[in-house]
Order: structure tokens, then sequence, then C-alpha cells
């Protein structure tokens, strides 16, 4: 009987923490990725200043 109240408890304890992370999540207007372009063909400045290579396609591509 105890442990069943303690479980009980526990798992209640649980929904509620994880419930109140829900609550603060939103939608990102805006995604921010770092990169220092030094490590082609990853990522890479281009002569006219645009950074461009692997790791730029998939971040466009998720983002």
């Amino acid at each position: 009987m105890r442990i069943s109240r303690w479980i009980l408890s526990a798992a209640a304890a649980a929904m509620l923490a994880l419930g109140a992370g829900a609550l603060s999540a939103q939608a990102a207007e805006k995604i921010k990725i770092g990169t220092e372009g030094a490590y082609p063909p990853f990522n890479t400045i281009t002569p006219d200043g645009k950074v461009e290579g692997f790791d730029i396609d998939i971040a466009n591509a998720l983002c």
C-alpha cells in the first residue's frame, strides 16, 4: 500500500513537472546558427563574404 502510494505520488509529480515545461515552450521566430567558416567543404567563406558549405545547406534545409 505504501509503495503504490509512493509510485502514484512520484508519477503525479513527474506529470506536473513535464506539463510545466510544455507551457513555457514557444515557437521560435528565428534560429541563430553559428559557424566559423574555416572547415571546407563543411563550411567556408566565399570571396564575396558569404558562408557556404554542407553545414549551411543542412541548416537551410532544416530551418
